[in-house]
């Protein structure tokens, strides 16, 4: 029957093979040029915290990846035992949803209206988000996840009014970058806003973490900006001058030093 004649041809299939020279089939993995491959900063930095030497995972980086690792932080610092009740999941799904949203607001916003200095800036927001719902651009759910007094806030800042004042401005600016000549290995990544100031970059990343303290929150973020400087200066020619992490909850900026991502 059929099952047999299936047999019998898988049988005559394998002897066929175990009859050929071994010479006949040659693999050489040294010649075979390695193919590109598309990981993301937050892989990187990953790895290179675990301290790991080994296969770089594709990976490709979404909004919502970039801002999982400043949320999670804080629901696991709730948790005193090693078992995650479901409300601490929902606090993280939330947070989550608070960081993407606030950062695609921060994306939407409609800079024109904030560039003439405002006595409420906290109101204009307001009134934009609530614009923005309006015409269908974001629903009443993602507005009212929105951190409106941290946004306000940095917009009535020093760095918040240097960033309305640039000729050139970038808001989720996406790249893709390899990360040396010798290795084909592509980075790629999501920069929040770069905006020209006197021929020079200015590089910002808006952040939701709860905890603030600089000796924690510059830390945890200075590897990513550092990879972000490295690609905007290779991709552009422009140099980056000043680099800065802007905590929306507690309304500070922190300045970020220069260091070498690729050691």
């Amino acid at each position: 029957d059929s099952d047999d004649l299936e047999e019998s041809t898988d049988v005559r299939i394998q002897r066929i093979l175990a009859e050929r020279p071994k010479a006949d089939v040659m693999y050489l993995p040294e010649e075979i040029e390695e193919a590109p491959v598309k990981t993301s900063v937050s892989s990187l930095i990953q790895q290179r915290k675990a301290g790991a030497s080994g296969k770089i995972v594709e990976e490709e980086e979404t909004v919502e990846d970039k801002r999982k690792s400043e949320t999670e932080l804080h629901t696991y610092r709730l948790s005193p035992v090693a078992s995650r009740p479901a409300f601490l999941e929902e606090e993280k799904v939330l947070a989550v949803d608070v960081g993407s949203t606030t950062h695609r607001f921060l994306r939407l916003v409609d800079l024109e209206m904030l560039r003439n200095p405002l006595s409420d800036y906290y109101s204009a927001v307001r009134d934009e988000a609530e614009h923005l719902e309006q015409t269908g651009i974001m629903t009443h759910e993602e507005t009212a996840r929105i951190r409106f007094k941290g946004v306000a806030a940095f917009f009535e800042s020093e760095l918040g009014q240097r960033m309305l004042a640039s000729r050139e401005l970038h808001r989720e600016w996406k790249f893709a970058m390899q990360i040396t000549d010798k290795k084909p290995t592509i980075v790629q990544g999501i920069i929040d806003v770069a905006f020209l100031e006197e021929d020079a970059w200015v590089l910002l990343d808006y952040k939701t973490d709860w905890d603030t303290k600089p000796e924690n929150f510059v830390p945890r973020h200075e590897m990513q900006m550092n990879w972000y400087r490295v690609a905007l200066e290779r991709l552009t020619g422009r140099p980056v001058r000043e680099m800065w992490l802007y905590a929306l909850r507690s309304g500070t900026a922190c300045r970020v030093s220069v260091l070498d991502p690729t050691c």
